[in-house]
């Protein structure tokens, strides 16, 4: 009975570790500036217009203990991202000061966006850039190139 009280302490403690999807980013880390934010934001609105891919980029400071891949599928799970009959989300998550991310593929957009092109645009595109502070700019490729694969170069 002991173990039931304690995840009932938890499981709220949880959730408000969460951000709350208030937008196609949210920047709790505070790493992409307003402009890029903006921008970013925009371009996510015009792409979800229609039965467009959605893409949701989001920055936590920490995991809290989590691993990213947990953290990332509850994410997922919780804001639904993508359209409910063809699960076509993506989150772009970055955990800032433990060193992480992820890019977290709803089943609806995996013949376009498969794990392994996901790994290579982290590696490739995002992580040269964070590796010298350029965060905004990280984010900015990482948007970038899901795009691409998701629209396969259509604008």
């Amino acid at each position: 009975m002991k173990r039931l009280s304690l995840a009932w302490v938890m499981f709220p403690a949880l959730c408000w570790a969460m951000p709350q999807p208030t937008g196609w980013v949210v920047d709790e880390a505070k790493i992409v500036d307003a402009t890029r934010e903006a921008t970013l934001t925009a371009r996510a609105e015009r792409l979800a217009q229609g039965e467009g891919p959605e893409i949701a980029v989001v920055t936590i400071t920490s995991l809290q203990g989590d691993t990213i891949e947990h953290y990332a599928i509850k994410v997922a799970e919780a804001w639904k991202v993508g359209k409910r009959t063809t699960d076509n989300g993506v989150i772009f998550l970055v955990a800032h000061q433990d060193r992480q991310m992820r890019i977290e593929v709803g089943r609806g957009a995996e013949a376009e966006l498969t794990d392994a092109e996901a790994k290579r645009i982290l590696e490739r595109d995002v992580k040269p850039l964070f590796k010298t502070g350029k965060f905004s700019e990280g984010c900015i490729a990482a948007f970038d190139a899901i795009e691409k694969e998701l629209t396969h170069g259509r604008p």
